[in-house]
Parts: structure tokens; C-alpha cells; sequence
């Protein structure tokens, strides 16, 4: 049950101006809705640290982004959070995080996660420490730059999938509950 449907938003905002987030985005609206919905990244704060390490920061990473995004294009109907983030365990393991965050004008949001990717422990030590993962993976994988593509997620599964690839999918989930909203009554307010 895809291709463009009659229904949904006209303007959508990405509370970011990186190009595998906007892309993903860019991806998943024009396959529900067609070419006739504008997209436009703006570059807000998210409200969490830059290395967010915990699920809870990252979503509400995701979710400052969403909100930050709305408030910045007046015509947009949703906005669209994604925060990437790890979320550390008490024993020691660390774990890739994607979350995307869909808020709309009347105040309620929806989040998705996309996989989780088990980290290498020498990794997670550097995480520890205070490096970002963007650099850690950067020293691993010289030449790259693991903020856009194939970003961390490709480096470690040598490119089966893609940083697009990933956040696409916390989209998608994100995007469930307003494809569907007879199925997903208890949608709350943000900030509830």
C-alpha cells in the first residue's frame, strides 16, 4: 500500500540541514505523498549535548529538533526531528540510536527508532571518555566523514546500510501513528 496519497501535510520542516537526514526525510514523504509536499531543513538546536548518550537524551533530541523545526516555518504542518545518538548500558555495551520525532501544530508527537547497532567496546571506552562518535568512527575509518554518508552505521556494516538508510526507517516508524490515527487514539501531547 504505497505511492502518493490525496492526504497529508503541504510543508513539512526537518529540524536539520544534514543531508542524510534531509534526504531520508525527502525520501519517505515524496513515496506517501508525491512531489507536491515542500520540504524545507532548518538548522535548530536539538536542546540535548552534542554526543547525546542515553535513549532518553536522544529522543528528546529528536523531539527539540521536531518542535524547534515547527516553530521556525510558520507554514510548515509537521516537523521532523532525527537524533542520532548512544545509549549506554550499566554493563558496559554501547548502542548506535536513531530517533526521529514528528510533531504537529496541535501539539502531539510521535517518535520511531530505527536499529540499534551494537558498538565496539574500544569505541564505547572513547564514548566514555567524552569523544563524539562522529570522531571516534572518523579515527577507525580514516577519510571519512561518519556525520553524512554512509555514516557510522555504514562503516560498521560495510555499507549493507547506509546512514539514509537508517534514518529513513525511524521516520517511517515515526510517521505510523499519523498514517493511521484511528489505530493510534492515545497520540499525546507534546510535553505529556
Amino acid at each position: 500500500m504505497t505511492g502518493p496519497s490525496a492526504w497529508g501535510p503541504r510543508t513539512v520542516a526537518v529540524g536539520s540541514t544534514n543531508p542524510a537526514k534531509v534526504e531520508a526525510v525527502r525520501q519517505v514523504l515524496r513515496e506517501l505523498f508525491g512531489e507536491r509536499v515542500a520540504l524545507v531543513g532548518v538548522d535548530v538546536p536539538s536542546g540535548v549535548s552534542p554526543q547525546p548518550l542515553s535513549w532518553d537524551e536522544t529522543l528528546r533530541g529528536a523531539r527539540g529538533r521536531a518542535e524547534g523545526a515547527l516553530r521556525e516555518v510558520p507554514e510548515a504542518t509537521w516537523g521532523v526531528g532525527v537524533e542520532g545518538g548512544v545509549h549506554l548500558e550499566p554493563d558496559g555495551r554501547g548502542w548506535l540510536v536513531t530517533i526521529a520525532a514528528v510533531a504537529d501544530r496541535r501539539g502531539r508527537i510521535s517518535h520511531g527508532e530505527g536499529l540499534r547497532l551494537l558498538l565496539p567496546d574500544r569505541m564505547v571506552e572513547a564514548l566514555r571518555s567524552g569523544q563524539e562518535l562522529a570522531r571516534v568512527v572518523d579515527a577507525h575509518f580514516p577519510g571519512g566523514d561518519a556525520r553524512v554518508e554512509p555514516g557510522a552505521v555504514g562503516y560498521l556494516t560495510r555499507g549493507l546500510i547506509t546512514r539514509t538508510q537508517l534514518v529513513r526507517v525511524a521516520v517511517v516508524a515515526a510517521l505510523a501513528p499519523r498514517l493511521f490515527p484511528e489505530l493510534y487514539p492515545s497520540l499525546a501531547p507534546s510535553g505529556s
